[in-house]
């Protein structure tokens, strides 16, 4: 071997180890300047010696020349698909079956998320990534090798030389939910195809005629079985994963060893409980026969193997007949379309609402009253519209509103009519006062026949936002919800109901008046759930919530785009409230990650002489605790991320505590988390931290943290 060659193998086997560090095992040993470097190496060198190319080497991830089409390849074993379990009955069946059928009082079995993905099937030889195909029939599948060979979880060579000279790794392509909407976000700007979920976008890139597109693309990959190999491999699955993983090959850490059909259950209800906090999409857990002798006792039938089983999750998406599209008018004035379907049950709860987002969405599907539609419950996650199917006579097509759903924005003649006819005197009274209180009736006098508000577009067809502000009651209310909300001023006993209650009453119209209701004690005591106690509560908790971060009460302002970390940059670079108040552009852009629009925003709000002395008032009402400046803390500049409950401190607290000692809180691990604080049931972060080697505290740590801190 001449000095070319060595060096050019040597440059393969380091940009191979920096690859599998950065995207198996998240924990990158080279610095971006390192690896460019070498990287420019190497194609430089093949470059000029062609002949040295192989096909393990990492350039050969870029991209092929494009298919005219894929080839049909057959499996060298079949690729069986799973017979499929509901519930914990099933699961018991399934598990008699095996004892009865092996003549065994025991099983150990191995459990592992169902990745919503694409089944593949890689062949290695000598240890080098020759074919992979997708599952196909079962029999036969296409060849996808060039496209396989451009995503970076899956080695082109493994490591080390302890493998079979044929050796076959099976298991799941997918995209994750963090690039998923990432892959969207960059599909809406460039007017390309937005995908309807992450499976469909990880199908899509995987069946690219051209690899450079399949390249482009954040696919990833986790094993979960094995094919065909030449020579003797461990006995059991969990060992086999052992085995692969210190080939290079990744694995999903949540992977599990059972040794009892009561293990399998309670896996499946952890990982069912973990299922919203993944980044990547599952639909169940599957449930495999440990070991191999037992998996070949067992045999297959027609399609599925005897020995494994998919245990599903409950059903997330049910058909229902879409029977009107509303508007709701959020606190910044968006509007976002809601369609009202008969109630129909998914996964034991009943579904009558259904966001449709924007109107780019309402576009896409063309939902109309009287289509059926299919509907996609995740969790907690508000219900979605993921599919229309058409009825046979279609009603017209749905256009965005020309004026605001609030009942101060319908057109004058509507609003002469329905709003003084449908309203008492009491409540024509309290309209009279509000639309004098906002300088409303001069502009009714000089704009009749037209609308109160009107709806304009903030991007083509996407977001249509009510201008009214102070004028559409919609806004008011979603502002004052806000402003109680949780994070931010969280007043016990005000939840959404109360403060719908209040206004409705006429004791809300702006953040001062809540401060107020103490001076309305004695009509708040005759509200019906009220009384002499429950007032008294409501008045001790606003009197508590006085006592507010800087942060926390720039929060609650609810200035559109302004979250909690845009909060907290605000209240680290102004001192006091007049002085963001009256803050120039060029300061608030100067401002950590503060860009153009945000700043925009920040200004645009200040502008409007109401809010800026509304949020003054404030200061001279509200005891405001401004940040304290931290220097030479051990904590500051450190990255933590909190999971699991506390006995002794909330979540919230432990980050306002981390954050006065100058560290940063993150919600996600990543190679540059620092620590993990770990409480009760923490979630799939305990196993990723532990993955990337990520300090992890608990709470017995946590004192001695902040003292030492």
């Amino acid at each position: 071997m001449n000095k070319n060659s060595s060096r050019y193998f040597e440059l393969v086997e380091m940009i191979t180890l920096y690859n599998k560090k950065y995207y198996v095992d998240d924990d990158p040993i080279a610095s971006d300047a390192e690896y460019d470097s070498l990287f420019r190496e190497l194609l430089q060198f093949e470059e000029d010696h062609p002949d040295l190319l192989v096909d393990h080497s990492p350039s050969q991830r870029v991209g092929f020349h494009p298919l005219k089409e894929f080839k049909s390849k057959a499996h060298s074993k079949p690729m069986l698909s799973l017979s499929n379990i509901f519930n914990q009955e099933d699961l018991t069946d399934f598990h008699e079956r095996q004892l009865k059928a092996l003549e065994a009082k025991n099983i150990t079995y191995f459990c592992e998320p169902k990745i919503d993905g694409i089944a593949v099937s890689l062949l290695y030889e000598k240890g080098i990534l020759t074919h992979g195909l997708t599952r196909g029939d079962g029999f036969s599948g296409e060849d996808i090798t060039q496209n396989i060979k451009t995503i970076n979880t899956i080695p082109l060579k493994l490591i080390g030389q302890n493998f079979p000279d044929q050796f076959e790794v099976r298991g799941e392509v997918f995209i994750d939910i963090n690039d998923f909407e990432k892959l969207n976000s960059e599909a809406k700007k460039t007017g390309d195809k937005v995908f309807a979920n992450p499976r469909n976008a990880a199908a899509g890139s995987l069946r690219q005629l051209d690899s450079k597109i399949t390249s482009s693309r954040p696919l990833k990959f986790f094993a979960h079985g094995i094919g065909i190999h030449s020579q003797g491999l461990p006995q059991n699955l969990e060992k086999v994963f052992e085995y692969i993983q210190g080939l290079g090959i990744p694995t999903n850490p949540l992977n599990q060893l059972c040794n009892s059909i009561n293990e399998c259950q309670s896996y499946y209800e952890d990982i069912l409980s973990r299922r919203e906090k993944l980044n990547y999409e599952i639909d169940g857990v599957v449930i495999k026969l440990n070991s191999f002798a037992e998996q070949e006792a067992l045999g297959e039938i027609s399609r599925s193997p005897r020995w494994a089983t998919a245990y599903k999750f409950p059903s997330e998406e049910a058909r229902t007949t879409l029977e009107s599209i509303e508007y709701q008018v959020g606190r910044t004035g968006t509007l976002t379309p809601v369609a009202r379907l008969k109630p129909v049950s998914i996964g034991g709860v009943t579904v009558s609402n259904s966001t449709l987002h924007n109107f780019d969405e309402i576009e896409r599907l063309d939902p109309r009253v009287g289509d059926d539609v299919l509907i996609k419950r995740a969790g907690d996650v508000i219900p979605k519209v993921v599919k229309v199917f058409p009825a046979k006579s279609r009603q017209h097509k749905i256009t965005p509103p020309e004026t605001c759903p609030c009942k101060l924005g319908m057109p004058i003649q509507q609003s002469v009519s329905l709003v003084w006819e449908i309203y008492d005197q009491e409540q024509q009274k309290r309209i009279k006062t509000f639309l004098s209180k906002y300088e409303a009736n001069e502009f009714l006098d000089k704009n009749k026949g037209s609308s109160l508000e009107i709806i304009e577009k903030s991007e083509p067809l996407s977001s249509y936002k009510c201008t009214g502000n102070r004028s559409c009651p919609e806004r008011i209310r979603g502002k004052l919800i806000h402003f109680v909300s949780r994070r931010a001023f969280d007043i016990e006993g005000m939840g959404n109901e109360i403060v719908k209650l209040f206004i409705e009453k006429g004791l809300l119209e702006n953040f001062n008046d809540i401060f107020n209701l103490s001076s309305h004690s004695e009509t708040i005591k005759e509200f019906d759930g009220f009384g002499t106690k429950s007032c008294h509560k409501l008045i001790q908790a606003i009197e508590v919530a006085k006592n507010i971060s800087f942060e926390r009460l720039l929060y609650a302002l609810g200035i559109d785009e302004v979250g909690e970390a845009t909060s907290k940059a605000l209240a680290r670079a102004f001192e006091y409230p007049e002085a963001l108040a009256s803050a120039s552009f060029k300061s608030l852009i100067e401002i950590e990650d503060i860009g153009p629009k945000v700043a925009s925003n920040i200004l645009d709000y200040f502008a409007d002489d109401f809010q800026k002395n509304e949020f003054l008032n404030l200061g001279s009402i509200l005891n405001i605790i401004f940040p304290k400046t931290v220097t030479n803390n051990a904590l500051s500049g450190q990255i933590f991320v909190i999971t699991g409950s506390f006995e002794s401190y909330g979540r919230d607290e432990i980050k306002a505590l981390l954050e006065q000692r100058g560290a940063k809180v993150s919600s996600s691990i990543s190679k540059k988390t620092n620590a993990l604080l770990v409480g009760a049931n923490p979630g799939s972060k305990l196993a990723k931290a532990e993955t990337l080697g990520v300090t992890v505290y608990n709470e017995k740590n946590l004192a001695k943290l902040l003292s030492d801190g």
